[in-house]
């Protein structure tokens, strides 16, 4: 069966009077004001298992479709998201007509390819078997244990399930699955390790007092349960990780009904993320002596003794003695938050802010420039004054479009920078007329203060190239990669990204891109989505409940997009700037985040800098030579950093490399692995 032996229509019940055409070309299709277009085989289908695909282009980012074999049969579904093939395996019932609905369709929808291909059995549950391995997570052998129709019964299941929710299954799922193994093989492990019993004082509701030196303190910074399982867990990691000090665990919330929801499953350490939330953690498990240290601190200050502050001063302890690698995260979700006790924004008091930023004052900046922080309803907003001026070098590589880099420098122009800046276009091959009108009326306003330069380079794109070449002549601090596409729609974007990259110990910063209709871009990235690195939060509103609020605090991140990446000139050359040899055109970006990593230095996510990039959503991977040539930066990336791609320490294990979105995964955890005679506690990977 081709493309030509189906026609499309709009009536649901597929009336005579339809508007009919073949699908003989690429064509467009206006949807329907349901959002719907529906499709139906002009002839019966012989029966068997056949592979349906699709690719189509447009913004229908949520597009859903479902076949059914003849018109009562059950829907046969999955979201047909734009620009890839979308396949999966179906079974159409001996001599039936297909019928095949797509919804969520809200603009123009251009179909590239409509496939149904027949194919065997064994190669269907093949097929099957493996793409519940790589979405759920499940072993083969758990797998290959189910029968047939078994099989069967949860691929669909599985597949339709996204048609509301957009997630593969929900907590309750996750909690059967993933969380009872793990927590039978923590209890497994305390037998094997014959743990010394460890004695644990819960202090909550600012009643606190010293304790024993052999007691650890669980500190509950809300009403909350602690879970039945937590002690266990407390107890195996602190005894196999002996240099820990300082513990936190997953957390979630619980109704009236004792029913869990809402997950928080956290990052590896985040100081950003610590100093931008608050309610980070509402349950630490503490060593007695740091928690004894710093209540005699606090009871010694004129500041007020409540669970934020005495954390505060916890974390100050272990900063000033290089001992924050003795923060340790377990993902076991070990609290249960009362969801109707769960603290408002009001608990953002500016007591604690001011002890906070004091602190921040005190161990982090010099003694000219000094923090403020703002609360807001996410949490804080540090801004930072950086101690030295800030004079940022903005490189941005351009060939025609000159319309998209008019814009671009409007932008910088009219949104106040907060600092002093330069601009300097780097033209690679431009041939338009009036890009170079554009040109000439640019450098006319270039003067002392805001300085403007072009510099002209031949020959093949080469990102990495382009941008390396203009560092060389730049004249700022701080360097700022930004594409041509970029528009900031926020004040102080210059200083908010200065100030951060001049900060020690900070290398790659990156800002909160948009699509023109308002979802997100960029809020960061996420290592090992689509095999190297993915956006997180793409596609959500910027009025969506995202995960844990994550797309309006500032955070530590693995990488962010080289579309809008600031960095000092002085941690510029000391990594060697882009890749111009290896990723000349893609992941340069990640790459170079990578390496600051590795060097010892943070990246970073602001979402205090807003800005739209009009990078088409319908824009797909590159095909002819174009994909030959991203292959190949694909598979050197995968070889260099394969030892982090699938551990991002800033990304939970319990989450998919699947979506954008946070979606629950349900891979079983690695616990232990058992070297040399010892027991390692799976935790998160470090460099």
């Amino acid at each position: 069966m081709d493309r030509s032996d189906w026609v499309w229509n709009f009536d649901m019940n597929y009336s005579d009077n339809t508007w009919k055409s073949l699908i003989t070309h690429k064509f467009k299709i206006q949807s329907s004001q349901e959002g719907q277009i529906f499709f139906k085989s002009l002839e019966p289908v012989f029966g068997g298992w056949y592979f349906l695909g699709i690719k189509h282009k447009g913004n229908n980012n949520y597009c859903f479709g479902s076949l059914s074999s003849g018109k009562k049969g059950f829907p046969q579904a999955r979201p047909m998201f734009p620009i890839r093939r979308r396949w999966r395996v179906i079974r159409i019932k001996k001599n039936q007509k297909v019928y095949l609905r797509l919804i969520n369709v809200n603009s123009d929808l251009i179909i590239d390819e409509l496939w149904l291909i027949p194919i065997f059995k064994f190669y269907a549950l093949h097929k099957i078997r493996i793409r519940i391995h790589t979405t759920l997570g499940l072993s083969f052998s758990s797998i290959n244990k189910l029968k047939s129709i078994n099989l069967w019964r949860k691929y669909n299941k599985l597949l339709l399930s996204q048609k509301v929710k957009k997630r593969y299954f929900n907590y309750y799922y996750w909690q059967e699955e993933v969380e009872k193994d793990a927590i039978l093989r923590i209890l497994s492990l305390k037998e094997k390790i014959n743990s010394f019993p460890k004695s644990f004082i819960i202090q909550e509701n600012n009643n606190f007092s010293t304790v024993p030196d052999g007691d650890y303190v669980i500190l509950k910074n809300c009403d909350g349960l602690i879970s039945e399982w937590a002690i266990d867990v407390f107890s195996v990691v602190l005894e196999i990780n002996n240099n820990c000090l300082l513990l936190y665990p997953d957390e979630d919330c619980i109704n009236i009904n004792k029913k869990r929801h809402s997950p928080n499953f956290k990052t590896a350490w985040n100081r950003e993320l610590f100093f931008s939330n608050p309610l980070f953690s509402n349950c630490w498990v503490i060593d007695p002596k740091l928690w004894n240290k710093a209540l005699k601190n606090l009871n010694e200050s004129n500041y007020q003794i409540n669970s934020c502050n005495l954390i505060i001063e916890i974390i100050k302890d272990l900063e000033n003695n290089n001992n924050s690698s003795k923060i340790i995260h377990t993902p076991f979700v070990c609290f249960h938050k009362i969801k109707d006790q769960i603290r408002s924004e009001k608990s953002f008091n500016s007591k604690s802010a001011l002890y906070l930023e004091n602190y921040i004052n005190e161990y982090f900046c010099s003694i000219k420039n000094k923090v403020k922080i703002d609360i807001k309803e996410e949490g804080y907003k540090i801004n930072w004054l950086s101690p030295a001026r800030p004079f940022l070098s903005i490189l941005i590589p351009t060939k025609d479009k000159v319309e998209l880099l008019r814009k671009c420098i409007s932008s910088i122009e009219e949104k106040s920078a907060g600092t002093r800046y330069e601009i300097i276009i780097i033209d690679n091959n431009s041939k338009d007329i009036n890009t170079f009108d554009y040109f000439r009326s640019f450098l006319k306003k270039s003067n002392n203060q805001l300085p403007r330069k072009i510099i002209k380079i031949d020959g093949e794109f080469n990102y990495s190239l382009l941008n390396n070449s203009a560092a060389k002549v730049a004249s700022g601090n701080v360097l700022l990669l930004l594409n041509n596409d970029v528009q900031f729609i926020s004040h102080n974007w210059g200083l908010d990204l200065a100030s951060n990259a001049l900060r020690d110990g900070i290398g790659c910063v990156g800002a909160k891109l948009l699509f023109p209709d308002e979802t997100i871009q960029h809020a960061g990235v996420i290592l090992g989505i689509g095999g190297v690195a993915g956006h997180s939060h793409k596609y959500f509103s910027t009025e969506d409940y995202d995960f844990q609020k994550r797309i309006n605090l500032q955070q530590e991140i693995s990488a962010v997009t080289g579309a809008c990446l600031a960095i000092s000139k002085k941690n510029w050359e000391i990594l060697g700037g882009l890749d111009s040899k290896n990723l000349k055109v893609n992941y340069n970006d990640i790459d170079l985040c990578l390496r600051s990593l590795n060097y010892g230095l943070k990246n970073i996510y602001t979402p205090n800098v807003i800005a739209y990039h009009f990078e088409s959503k319908s824009r797909g991977k590159p095909i002819g030579e174009d994909y030959k040539k991203w292959k190949k930066e694909y598979n050197f990336m995968k070889k260099k950093w394969s030892s982090i791609l699938f551990n991002d320490p800033f990304y939970s294990p319990h989450l998919s490399l699947m979506e954008e979105d946070f979606s629950i995964h349900l891979k079983k955890l690695n616990l232990i692995s058992r070297s040399y005679n010892k027991f390692t506690l799976f935790n998160d990977f470090y460099l």
